[in-house]
C-alpha cells in the first residue's frame, strides 16, 4: 500500500515504469473469462474518451437529460397523491443504463431494448465472474472456474456484437466514403463509439480497427462507466435519506437546484449544471464515504530493476502498488469528522478547510482508472438533481451497512417510498 504522500507521485509515473494495464487484466480475470480479449488498445481508448467527453458533453447533455427525465417519470411515476415503493439500486440501474448508452453508442442502439439487456447481462456476468475468479480464487483454481464461467459471458457478448459490429462497419464505411468524396452527406454521430472508431482508424495498427476489437473495448469501457454511476447515485440517496431530519440536506439541495435550473434550457446546459456546487459536493462526499473500491490506483512495477520512491525505498519489478482508499477517506488528517456525512464539505465555502490527498476534492478518483474523469461528476449530478427537485422521498431510519464484495463497496438493496411533487407534475 502506498502512503498518502506518494499518491500523486505514483499516478504521475509513465506506463513503462508503473502500469495500470496488467493489474486490471488480472483483477478482472480477463485471461480466464475472456481469453480472446486483447487489452493492449485499452489505454488509447481511455485517452480518446477523456479528451472527447470534455469537449462534447455540451452536445450530449440535452439528449442525456431527456432520456433521464423520461425514465425517471416512468419508473417513479407522476402520482402526486400516493407514495410508490421502488427498489433504489434497481431503479438507478434502469435509469442510468439508457442514458449511459446514449453517451456510449448513441442512436439507434441506445433505444434498442435487446441491446440494453445484453449489455446489462454482459456487465452482470463479467462483473460477478471477475470478483469471484479474480479476487477470491487462488491461482491454481482460476483457469478451472474461469473457463467454466466464460460461456454466459461470451453469449451476452455475442448478442451485443450482433448489434455493435454492423453499426461499427457502417460508420467505418461512411468515414472512408466521406474522405474520398467531401460532398457525401453524412453527419458523424456524437458518441463514444464514434470517437473510438475514428481513433482506431487513425492508428497505424491493423489490429486496432477490427470492428470486433472496437466493440469489445467499448463493452469493457461500458462495464466500468455505467456500474460506477449506479453505485454512486444509490449511495448518494442512502446518505441523504439516513441523515438526521434536522439537517434538512434534501430540501437545501432542492432549493439550490430550483434556483439554478429554472428552465429546460438550463437543464440542458453544461454551464448551468456546473453551478450546482452543493449538489456536486454531496456526490463527492458520498464517494468519500462509499468509494467504489477499497483500494484504488492499482499499478504494477514493470521497470527492470524496480522503481525508487522519493524517500529512497526501492520496490522490485513485478510488485503491485495501490492506494488504501478507505483508510485515506476516513483519516482525520485529511477529512475532519470523517465518520460523519457532511454533504457540503467540498462546496466552495467549505473546500478551503478540507485538506485532500491529491489536491482534488475527491481523492477516490484516479485519472487513469476512470476514463470519464473530466465531466463524470457533472454527468452523475443529472439524475440526482431531477429526482431531488421533482420527488419527495421518505427518509430511512438508519443507513444500511455496505456490502464489501472483493474490493468493491456494493450498495445494499433496499426499497424506498417516493411521491411526485404537485408543482412539478
Amino acid at each position: 500500500m502506498v502512503p498518502p504522500e506518494y499518491t500523486k507521485w505514483v499516478t504521475e509515473q509513465p506506463g513503462h515504469i508503473l502500469t495500470a494495464h496488467k493489474p486490471l487484466r488480472d483483477i478482472v480475470a480477463i485471461p480466464y473469462l475472456l481469453p480472446t480479449m486483447d487489452m493492449k488498445h485499452d489505454m488509447y481508448i481511455m485517452d480518446v474518451v477523456r479528451k472527447e467527453v470534455t469537449r462534447s458533453l455540451g452536445t450530449l447533455q440535452p439528449h442525456i437529460i431527456h432520456d433521464m427525465q423520461e425514465s425517471i417519470d416512468r419508473l417513479l411515476g407522476t402520482d402526486t397523491e400516493n407514495w410508490r415503493t421502488v427498489p433504489l439500486y434497481g431503479t438507478f440501474q434502469e435509469i442510468l443504463f439508457k442514458s449511459s448508452n446514449r453517451m456510449f453508442v448513441g442512436d439507434p442502439l441506445c433505444n434498442n431494448k435487446i441491446f440494453q439487456r445484453s449489455v446489462a447481462m454482459f456487465a452482470d456476468f463479467l462483473g460477478a465472474g471477475a470478483v469471484f475468479v479474480g479476487e477470491y480464487l487462488p491461482l491454481v483454481l482460476k483457469p478451472i472456474f474461469g473457463y467454466a464461467l466464460a460461456p454466459p459471458i461470451y453469449l451476452a457478448q455475442s448478442v451485443c456484437f450482433r448489434y455493435l459490429v454492423p453499426e461499427i462497419k457502417r460508420r467505418m464505411v461512411n468515414i472512408r466514403i466521406q474522405k474520398a468524396d467531401p460532398n457525401f452527406e453524412w453527419k458523424p454521430p456524437t458518441d463514444m463509439l464514434m470517437w473510438i472508431v475514428i481513433a482506431a482508424m487513425n492508428r497505424n495498427d491493423p489490429t486496432a480497427d477490427r470492428p470486433e476489437a472496437i466493440a469489445q473495448g467499448l463493452l469493457f469501457l461500458m462495464l466500468g462507466g455505467i456500474q460506477t454511476s449506479i453505485f454512486t447515485a444509490t449511495n448518494v440517496f442512502l446518505d441523504l435519506l439516513s441523515s438526521p431530519p434536522s439537517s434538512n440536506y434534501y430540501m437545501r439541495l432542492r432549493e439550490e437546484i430550483t434556483s439554478v435550473l429554472t428552465s429546460q434550457d438550463e437543464w440542458e446546459s453544461v454551464k448551468a449544471v456546473g453551478k450546482l456546487h452543493c449538489t456536486d459536493s454531496t456526490i463527492r462526499e458520498s464517494l468519500r464515504m462509499s468509494p467504489i473500491l477499497t483500494r484504488t490506483g492499482m499499478r504494477e512495477v514493470v521497470k527492470k530493476g524496480g522503481v525508487q520512491f522519493p524517500n529512497g525505498q526501492t520496490v522490485p519489478k513485478g510488485a503491485w502498488l495501490a492506494m488504501p482508499a478507505v483508510a485515506i477517506h476516513y483519516d482525520e488528517q485529511f477529512y475532519p469528522e470523517p465518520e460523519t456525512f457532511k454533504p457540503f464539505r467540498f462546496a466552495p465555502e467549505s473546500a478551503k478547510a478540507t485538506k485532500t490527498v491529491d489536491g482534488t476534492s475527491n481523492s477516490s478518483k484516479d485519472v487513469e482508472d476512470d476514463p470519464i474523469t473530466p465531466k463524470e461528476s457533472q454527468y452523475k449530478v443529472l439524475s440526482t438533481t431531477y429526482i431531488i427537485s421533482h420527488y419527495d422521498v421518505e427518509p430511512i431510519e438508519h443507513r444500511p451497512l455496505h456490502r464489501i464484495i472483493g474490493s468493491h463497496f456494493v450498495p445494499p438493496a433496499i426499497s424506498v417510498k417516493v411521491r411526485r411533487l404537485k408543482e412539478s407534475s
